[in-house]
């Protein structure tokens, strides 16, 4: 029996293969190639003052801290205005504290709670 091996490509595949290698070749190659702009800025352009750090903390701190206050008075205003109380709806929910009960108080339950439901 004898097999008859080629090594004969087709053009597509060539193609693809040496777009695969030239591609980031070229693309890598502009970046080194390329360098930086030489253009002086204007002399009629005047340089920015250095920020003093009271502008830097109220720029980077202070804005948002004031924001969040203000959001926070106008929801607070709005519920007091309802006459409500922000926990009103939670009064006889339990919400993870311990109230003595625990866990015990869901073991005791016949029935509750597990993997115990039936469809």
């Amino acid at each position: 029996m004898t097999t008859k091996s080629t090594s004969v490509t087709r053009p597509a595949r060539a193609l693809r293969s040496s777009l695969r290698l030239s591609v980031p070749a070229a693309v890598a190659g502009s970046a080194l190639v390329a360098g930086p702009a030489f253009a002086d800025v204007p002399e009629v352009w005047t340089r920015p003052d250095e920020p003093q750090f009271f502008e830097f903390f109220m720029i980077l701190v202070g804005f948002p801290v004031i924001v969040a206050l203000v959001v926070y008075a106008l929801v607070s205003v709005a519920n007091l205005r309802k006459k409500e109380s922000p926990y009103s709806g939670i009064e006889g929910q339990w919400a993870g504290g311990t109230d003595g009960k625990g866990l015990h108080a869901a073991e005791s339950a016949p029935g509750a709670g597990g993997a115990s439901g039936s469809f």
